[in-house]
């Protein structure tokens, strides 16, 4: 597994793990917290990393600032509450882009639409590290999910017919939807079609274009259901020369 890999693992699986909020478990230092504001509990967190705690109000600012920039320029654009913006956002085009609470965005994000119809919907407590969107109908996005620098789109963009060059050329455009939990790694294209079930974990440089069960493990250039996602790690013996807690990692 590359270092750049192994660094998704981390960031996408700490995001993951805090999901569930302060009630489930402690939070994962130096991870992205999802979990409905507590105020003491918030209070505590400042006190004891003061500069996570402006990073974050800084990306809760950009948030704010996002959401009425794309308002006055006559975006369709919408995102719910704690809406986190650590780098930029880029949302272009004449579709609507609609982003649950609790939204993520870490590194550039792109959410550009085609067409007046396109729909570009993204569930609550969604991660986005870098990822890129093209929408000409339909992209769906389920809760929880982790995206990493991923391009997804729902259309080929391009026709594949002979007469490519004529405007008359027909292009393919199929809806594209992604499940509640499910874990995009880094430099994966979701291509026209393309369905992935809940849980679902996509391997690093994957190529989707069809349909992908739940709980799969999908790898591979066409990409390909390798293996199961166990539901719970005590099913497997785990090799401890081999596995770490993600909060080891993070420390």
């Amino acid at each position: 597994m590359s270092s750049s890999t192994s660094q998704e693992i981390v960031d996408a699986g700490m995001a993951r793990e805090l999901v569930q909020g302060p009630e489930s478990g402690s939070a994962v230092p130096g991870g992205r917290s999802f979990a409905e504001p507590n105020l003491w509990l918030r209070l505590r967190q400042a006190r004891e990393r003061p500069g996570h705690a402006v990073d974050t109000l800084l990306a809760l600012a950009r948030g704010h600032y996002y959401k009425l920039k794309y308002r006055l320029l006559g975006r369709r654009f919408s995102a719910g509450k704690h809406f986190r913006v650590y780098n930029r956002l880029f949302v272009q085009g004449p579709g609507e882009v609609i982003l649950g609470d609790y939204v993520l965005c870490e590194r550039n994000v792109s959410l550009f639409t085609y067409t007046s119809r396109a729909r570009l919907i993204v569930g609550d407590k969604v991660n986005m590290g870098g990822t890129q969107f093209g929408c000409v109908r339909e992209i769906r996005i389920g809760s929880n999910a982790v995206l990493a620098d991923a391009n997804i789109m729902d259309s080929d963009f391009h026709s594949i017919f002979p007469n490519r060059r004529s405007a008359d050329a027909p292009v393919r455009v199929k809806p594209v939807h992604i499940g509640d939990n499910a874990w995009i790694c880094g430099r994966v294209a979701v291509l026209a079609g393309t369905k992935v079930g809940e849980n679902s974990v996509v391997g690093y440089a994957a190529v989707c274009a069809r349909t992908y069960p739940a709980n799969s493990i999908i790898v591979g250039n066409p990409a390909r259901v390798v293996g199961e996602i166990p539901k719970d790690p005590s099913e497997k013996m785990l090799n401890p020369e081999e596995w770490i807690t993600q909060h080891d990692m993070a420390r």
